[in-house]
């Protein structure tokens, strides 16, 4: 869209009205991309960072079953 717009711009073929609408456009989309794209990368890593920790989560949960099971093996083990 962005290179459409700027070729409309650049493009003397074209009115003047028209030049300045796709100039417009161009400078808007200029100012608001980096704003869209920090929001983008926002939602990404927060996805990411939820998925990390229900895998930590997940692995602490084996870990202490794993330690329970060897506790409960070795208690087991000096009865018999």
């Amino acid at each position: 869209m962005r290179n459409v717009s700027d070729g409309i711009a650049e493009n003397a073929e074209q009115k003047a009205h028209c030049r300045l609408q796709s100039r417009s456009l161009v400078d808007t989309i200029n100012e608001l991309e980096p704003g869209i794209l920090t929001l983008l990368w926002n939602q990404v890593l927060e996805s990411l960072q939820k998925t990390t920790l229900q895998a930590t989560h997940q692995d602490l949960n084996t870990a202490c079953d794993f330690c329970d099971n060897w506790q409960w093996n070795r208690l087991n083990a000096e009865t018999i």
